[in-house]
């Protein structure tokens, strides 16, 4: 008999998940939807295309399940941190070199600071086998390589002074992990 997810609530969600149940995946990220697309259209009048800070915001919530604490705060709060968090960082990353309006920044404070914890969790930590299966039968090597260096919190220069390759090779390959990851079952 299948599991009800529908019934369960984000947190018994985000544990499932964290134990390695990805199935219930949809259903948490449905209920976080609205809030990744609301932050994300905050954007709209800057970055014409959302879907890359959509996708941003998907990813956030994985990482948010890796690193969620229930004994700090619910599972919704500090998912819409790192969502708000990662969106931000991405538009900020696409706008670079060009003026932003300051009521559009978002700042960063601790509590936000600390889903950066996260990011090595996603490729390292034992639950994640499947995302790992993921990874290295759809992703080239390169793009593995820049996926890794990313997630330790390289930048795209970095990355591109380590690998020998423009930054603009940095940024299309990571386009195609997360084209790639997003559309994996």
């Amino acid at each position: 008999m299948a599991t009800d997810y529908t019934k369960l609530s984000n947190e018994q969600l985000a544990e499932l998940i964290k134990s390695g149940d990805y199935d219930c995946f949809p259903v948490l990220a449905a209920r976080l939807m609205p809030h990744i697309k609301s932050t994300a259209l905050k954007w709209k009048n800057l970055l014409p295309e959302t879907d890359d800070l959509i996708s941003e915001g998907l990813i956030a919530v994985f990482k948010a399940i890796k690193s969620f604490d229930s004994g700090k705060s619910s599972f919704a709060t500090f998912a819409s941190l790192c969502i708000d968090r990662a969106i931000g960082s991405k538009a900020k990353a696409e706008l670079s070199g060009k003026r932003i309006p300051g009521n559009m920044l978002v700042s960063i404070d601790e509590d936000m600071l600390s889903c950066e914890s996260a990011e090595d969790a996603v490729i390292r930590k034992e639950d994640t086998d499947n995302l790992k299966k993921n990874i290295n039968s759809s992703l080239s090597a390169l793009e593995r390589k820049v996926l890794a260096l990313y997630l330790d919190g390289n930048s795209y220069s970095a990355i591109a002074e380590k690998l020998s390759i423009s930054a603009k090779s940095v940024d299309g390959a990571l386009q195609r992990v997360r084209n790639k990851l997003k559309n994996k079952p």
